[in-house]
């Protein structure tokens, strides 16, 4: 499964990151890392003024998540995607499964307006 996270910043930068599971050393803990995030049944949508956003798609679905609603595997999910090449990133910000499932690789990052 390829994972495409966008986040907008409110200063509105943009950063991208790409998690495919065909990429992953350990395929089988990227899909569960997935399978917990449970994409299907996103929270509220209910941004912020000034606060990032982040557009999720997976396959053929896309979500829309607040920074401030982002929490437990779908904050993993969403910080390992951004970490791009530099999975030490995601390990600093979600914990130990982060090693397991390195990210794919940075399909786009726009410097600040």
């Amino acid at each position: 499964m390829r994972i495409v996270v966008t986040e907008v910043t409110g200063q509105g930068s943009i950063r991208r990151g790409v998690l495919d599971t065909a990429d992953c050393s350990d395929a089988d803990r990227c899909d569960d890392l997935i399978q917990r995030a449970a994409l299907n049944v996103p929270p509220p949508y209910r941004p912020v003024e000034g606060r990032p956003v982040y557009e999720i798609w997976a396959g053929d679905e896309v979500i829309w998540v607040a920074r401030r609603d982002l929490a437990g595997p779908l904050l993993e999910l969403v910080m390992t995607t951004l970490a791009g090449e530099h999975p030490s990133a995601a390990q600093g910000a979600v914990g130990a499964s982060a090693r397991d499932c390195p990210a794919g690789r940075h399909e786009q990052q726009l410097p600040e307006a």
